[in-house]
This record gives C-alpha cells, structure tokens and sequence, in this order.
C-alpha cells in the first residue's frame, strides 16, 4: 500500500513539474510580447476563480475555506510569492529559461492592484496563450497538493530536479536558446 501511495506521489510530482516547465516555456514567448505583471496578474485572477468555483462545489465558502490560525503569515507568504513569480518571469524574457530556475488570493489581490498600471492590450490570439499558462499553473499547483497527500516530502523532493531537463529541453528544443559549454556541465553534475 505504502509503495502504491508514493508512486501516485511521484507521478503527481512529475505531472507538475511538466506543468511548471510547459507553463514557464509559455511565459517565457509571452513575456517578450506583454510585460509579466500582466500575465501575472490574468494567472493569478484564473487561480482565485478555480478556487472559488472548487469550493463552490463542495457548498464551501471562500471565507470559510480562507481561514487559517497564521492568516498574516499566509498573506505575507501569498504577497511574496506574486512578487517572486514576477520577478521569476521576468528573469525568463532576460535570462531564458536554462539559466534560471522556478521557485492564491493574495497574489490576485496584490496583481489586481498593480496589474492595470501595467496593462497592455492583449491580441486576440494570444488569450490562449494566456489561458494556457492559467490552466498549467493551477494545474502545477493542484498537482503538488495531491502529491504531497500520497507521499512524504522526502521521497517526491528529488523529482523537482527534473525541472531542469525539461525547462532546459523547452529552451534549447522548442525556443532555441543556446546551450553553452558551462550551462552544460553545471546542469550534468546538478542532476548527478
């Protein structure tokens, strides 16, 4: 049975480090088009909605599923995170993906307030883009949950390196970045 749980952990793992990586890979195309607070800010507005209509289901409301006995430190937590994926995001369009590594409500809140200073129109075709990235984030996040209800963070942490290879197989395969000799050595011994 312990065996049987930790191998849908490591599957849920795995499926969100895709997610994260495919999500990123996305982001990356994006951002050299709309600036990241932006895209951020539709994420974050995408996630806020997926919670609302999950619990919704479950006849929940969000204040109820939103208390917590550290609820300064889950708003901090929230706060800094938005702020991080903009950050992360923005390294992407400057750095690319090989080069960098990844690390709701509050981030929907805080990117509500800034984001529509920042706004630039969206064409058309890129909404799906953006979706894209909406659904592989949540996706990612709801991933992890299940992981960590099927298995101990010690036996799932070590498939995170595979951010690595996939993130490093986007940038060189599908955005052609250059994979330099040293990018080459670093990302083979931090997999070793």
């Amino acid at each position: 049975m312990l065996i049987l749980k930790n191998t849908k952990g490591i599957f849920f793992i795995i499926s969100a480090v895709i997610c994260f990586s495919c999500m990123n890979g996305v982001t990356k195309y994006l951002s050299e088009f709309y600036n990241v607070i932006t895209l951020n800010m539709f994420r974050y507005w995408f996630f806020f909605l997926f919670l609302i209509v999950m619990n919704s289901n479950q006849n929940k409301s969000i204040i109820n599923v939103s208390k917590s006995k550290n609820k300064l430190l889950q708003i901090l937590r929230g706060s800094l995170l938005a702020i991080q994926m903009c950050f992360a995001h923005y390294c992407f369009l400057k750095l690319g993906l090989i080069e960098t590594f990844y690390t709701g409500i509050t981030g929907a809140f805080i990117l509500s307030f800034i984001g529509p200073f920042f706004y630039v129109e969206v064409l058309g075709y890129d909404w799906f883009w953006i979706i894209i990235i909406c659904l592989l984030g949540t996706s990612a996040h709801f991933f992890v949950i299940k992981a960590y209800q099927y298995s101990e963070a010690s036996i799932i942490q070590p498939f995170n390196y595979l951010q690595l290879v996939f993130v490093s197989f986007i940038g060189v395969f599908i955005l052609a970045h250059p994979l330099t000799n040293g990018q080459k050595y670093v990302k083979l011994f931090s997999i070793n």
